[in-house]
């Protein structure tokens, strides 16, 4: 996230209920039918959810010029096609879409991994074999070397370990 918003998130809601209470006050809004009233508050919350996954998108959008395609690795949340809340272009979101995308992600977490996962992960550490690993080894490099130190693959290595 930027370190200094545009906008604090408590001066944001101020303004929001301000501008929600004033339109609750106008005549228009008064003489509109129950679920007249339902609609048009349903269709303004389309439009800012809208307007905030643009906002969102152009972010990223800018985010994306910027970015030498030759310096990619896995780890690069574009090269993996992964866009996580740690990586550099979430944190760097306004904070309102910040916050919008991190209570997207948080509906998409689970708190397990399903049996038949865990159990595809238990066959294949039971039915490993060292020498196939050479083989799939030698599929992944590039001009026959590792782009990524031996440091950093041991790294990548333990993060998919933990990750499983």
């Amino acid at each position: 996230m930027k370190d200094e918003p545009l906008i604090e998130k408590e001066e944001l809601y101020k303004i929001v209920e301000k501008a929600g209470n004033e339109a609750l006050k106008t005549e228009k809004f008064q003489k509109m039918e129950a679920q007249d009233k339902i609609s048009n508050i349903f269709e303004q919350t389309y439009k800012i959810l809208v307007n905030w996954f643009q906002i969102a998108f152009e972010e990223i959008q800018l985010d994306l010029e910027n970015i030498d395609i030759n310096k990619l690795t896995w780890k690069n949340p574009i090269a993996s096609q992964v866009i996580s809340d740690d990586s550099d272009i979430i944190k760097n979101l306004l904070i309102g879409v910040y916050q919008f995308f991190m209570k997207l992600a948080k509906q998409m977490q689970i708190d397990s991994l399903p049996n038949i996962i865990q159990e595809e992960c238990n066959q294949f550490l039971n039915d490993f074999k060292e020498e196939n690993l050479n083989l799939l080894c030698n599929k992944y490099k590039y001009n026959n070397t590792w782009i990524e130190s031996n440091e950093k693959l041991c790294e990548i290595t333990k993060e998919i370990l933990n990750t499983l």
